[in-house]
C-alpha cells in the first residue's frame, strides 16, 4: 500500500565539492533492506504458523551478495528487522564480518509511522536490546515506511544512531546527526512489481526489470551530481533473488567506481565526513517527503 503524506520530493542542494578526501562533487551510497521472512509476517504475506529460520534470503541470496560486495570492495548498510536477531543471529554476524554496518528497520518492518509515541518506544526498545543480546551494534536507523509521522525525532536521535535515513532528498545535520535520505525512484522495488511502479519518476504502470532500475538510476547520479548533492540507493535482499538483479547491482557500483565525480561511500563513512566536516553541510530540519510505502 501506498499512501500520501508531506509535500512532494525535491532534488537537495548543500555546498558544493566537500564530499570525500578528494572533494567530489557528490556522494552515493548503497543500502539494503529487509532479510529472512520478517517483512512478510509483518504484512500477513506469510502466516503465523510458518516455519522460521530457512528463508531463501538468508541461504542462497545474502551470501551472492556478500561476495559481489567484496569483489568490487564496496562496504554498505544493511538495515535489518530485529526479528533476526532470534532467527539468523549467524547472518547478522556475516554482515558485520564481511565489513559492513548493520541499521535499525524495527522488530519486522511494522509501519512506525502509524504507531503511537509509547508503543514506538516499546518497539525500540525491545529492538535494541535483540542486536545488544548477541552482542551487534546498530550504526544507522531507517524506519519502516521511510517517514517520521507524527512521532518526534528525538526517538531516534536518543537512541545513539550514527545517521538516520528517511525518505526524501534533504541531507544536512540534525542535533549534529548526519540526514542520508533516499528518495523512492531510488528504491529496487518501484522497477520490479506493479503495485510500486508508480513510485518512478515519471510514474509507471507495470515493472521494467533491472535494465530500466540501472537506467533509472544512472539518471538520478545525473541530477545528484548537478546539485552536489548525496543520495542512497535502496535494494532488499529477499527481492535480490535472479542473476539478473544481482548483476544489475554489480554493474551499477561498476559505473559508479569508474565515474571520478562521485564519491562512492559507505553510509558509515559519509556520515563520518559529516560529523568531521559540520561547516560544509546545513543544518536540517526533516520534513516528511511522499510518497510513503
Amino acid at each position: 500500500m501506498i499512501e500520501k503524506i508531506g509535500t512532494h520530493e525535491t532534488l537537495g542542494e548543500a555546498n558544493r565539492g566537500v564530499w570525500g578526501p578528494d572533494g567530489r562533487q557528490a556522494t552515493v551510497c548503497l543500502t539494503f533492506d529487509h532479510l529472512g521472512e520478517a517483512a512478510d509476517l509483518q504484512a500477513g504475506i506469510l502466516t503465523p504458523d510458518t516455519p522460521r529460520g530457512a528463508h531463501p534470503s538468508v541461504s542462497r541470496d545474502l551470501p551472492h551478495l556478500l561476495a559481489l560486495l567484496a569483489d568490487r570492495d564496496v562496504k554498505a548498510t544493511f538495515y535489518i528487522e530485529a526479528l533476526n536477531c532470534e532467527l539468523y543471529p549467524d547472518a547478522l554476524r556475516s554482515i558485520v564480518a564481511a565489513g559492513h554496518s548493520l541499521g535499525w528497520h524495527g522488530w519486522w518492518n511494522e509501519p512506525m509511522y502509524k504507531v503511537g509515541f509509547d508503543e514506538a518506544t516499546a518497539i525500540m526498545e525491545k529492538t535494541l536490546a535483540a542486536f545488544d543480546a548477541i552482542g551487534l551494534r546498530l550504526a544507522g536507523a531507517r524506519p519502516p515506511g521511510g517517514v517520521l509521522g507524527e512521532l518526534p525525532l528525538s526517538l531516534y536521535l536518543d537512541a545513539g544512531f550514527d545517521y538516520l535515513s528517511f525518505s526524501g532528498a534533504s541531507y544536512g545535520l540534525t542535533n549534529g546527526v548526519p540526514m542520508l535520505p533516499f528518495a523512492w525512484r531510488n528504491v529496487d522495488g518501484c522497477y520490479y512489481f506493479e503495485q510500486f511502479s508508480r513510485l518512478r519518476v515519471p510514474p509507471g504502470r507495470e515493472p521494467v526489470g533491472p535494465r530500466g532500475l540501472l537506467e533509472a538510476h544512472l539518471d538520478y547520479v545525473e541530477q545528484t551530481v548537478s546539485v552536489g548533492g548525496c543520495t542512497s540507493f535502496v535494494f532488499h535482499v529477499p527481492w535480490i533473488d535472479s542473476s539478473e538483479r544481482l548483476e544489475a547491482i554489480g554493474e551499477l557500483i561498476d559505473r559508479l567506481a569508474r565515474d571520478s565525480r562521485l564519491w562512492l561511500a559507505s553510509p558509515d563513512e559519509v556520515a563520518r565526513w559529516m560529523t568531521d566536516h559540520p561547516g560544509d553541510f546545513p543544518t536540517i530540519t526533516h520534513h516528511d517527503e511522499p510518497p510513503v510505502w
